[in-house]
């Protein structure tokens, strides 16, 4: 049985410990105020090592993709400090923008130290929704589908002129500019027009308008585009090694269902497979005699019964030798 009472009084002398370190910021909390573009935003948190022992920082953890965040050094000696540095990027909608960074550590009072950084975020020019976000699409046929993004401008007494729209970027979508009237306001319609390549798409819009500093406006455009079958990893990466490697491949349905994988095929030294079908996936065990550099370059072949999808090619790469 658990000793409840035992974890108590451990607790208790880990609080009490006159060797233990203790982590001290001042100021947890930093406001850029307003910020009108959506440049990297950086805040240095001073640290201290308020206690008698060496302090270990841990993990740093971010809310949000939109924040990176690194210290300066991970053993804090007693009564040295160091600086944990945290890179915020704004964007999206106007207004108050917050973002939380927990630092880990060994300090027995406070194992997780949280800091946070914020703006008020008042972008010349923004747009709404921030992305164009066309969902899950098949490679094999275009949608005809549209979606619609409205650019707004902050100063609604200023006329923006949009000079010209760069779709170059943006393979298989067709942009239109609908309203040009209108001084505060402009709306654009995006169309599918032709099939997008298999995995995630990333695409991007520029806008070139006559907003100083915002001359260019760049729109995201993104979707999940399905092929008839998803193979992970998409290509084998592997250590180098002068020994058998063995490692493994997932093939499961995509928008076809009902698929069989036939063989497996590769050119590599010892190579050898083996085939294992379950209900709703296939699992490929691969194996190797050796994986050097030379290897770079070559492909393993999985051969499947699908029509337009026989054949599968998964790129070979070899760590530290691209």
């Amino acid at each position: 049985m658990f000793n409840t009472s035992l974890l108590c009084v451990l607790t208790v002398l880990a609080f009490a410990s006159p060797t233990a370190p203790v982590f001290f910021v001042e100021h947890p909390h930093y406001d850029h105020g307003i910020v009108e573009d959506s440049d990297p935003l950086q805040s240095d948190f001073v640290f201290s090592n308020e206690g008698q022992g060496m302090l270990q920082i841990g993990d740093i953890k971010s809310d949000c993709g939109c924040t990176a965040a690194t210290a300066s050094g991970t053993e804090i000696p007693p009564g040295s400090s160091g600086i944990i540095s945290v890179v915020f990027t704004p964007r999206g909608k106007p207004g108050v923008q917050m973002t939380q960074i927990d630092v880990a550590s060994d300090d027995p009072s406070a194992p997780v130290k949280t800091l946070s950084v914020q703006c008020t975020y008042a972008p010349k020019l923004y747009c709404s929704p921030p992305s164009v976000q066309l969902g899950q699409l098949r490679d094999d046929q275009s949608s005809q589908e549209t979606w619609e993004l409205f650019l707004y401008s902050r100063d609604t007494s200023s006329l923006v002129e949009i000079k010209s729209v760069d779709t170059s970027q943006c393979p298989g979508m067709r942009v239109e500019l609908l309203d040009t009237e209108s001084y505060s306001k402009k709306l654009f319609r995006f169309r599918n027009i032709a099939p997008l390549p298999a995995g995630h798409y990333h695409g991007k819009v520029l806008v070139f308008t006559t907003v100083p500093k915002v001359e260019t406006f760049e729109i995201s455009v993104e979707a999940n585009v399905l092929a008839k079958l998803q193979v992970v990893p998409p290509f084998l990466a592997l250590d180098q090694r002068d020994e058998p490697w063995k490692t493994a491949v997932r093939v499961s349905p995509g928008y076809v269902q009902d698929f069989q994988v036939t063989d497996v095929i590769s050119d590599l030294p010892g190579f050898s497979k083996s085939i294992t079908t379950y209900e709703n996936y296939s699992l490929l065990i691969l194996e190797g005699s050796i994986m050097d550099c030379s290897m770079v370059g070559k492909n393993v072949e999985i051969i499947t019964d699908v029509t337009g999808m026989e054949k599968i090619v998964l790129p070979v790469r070899v760590r530290d030798c691209e």
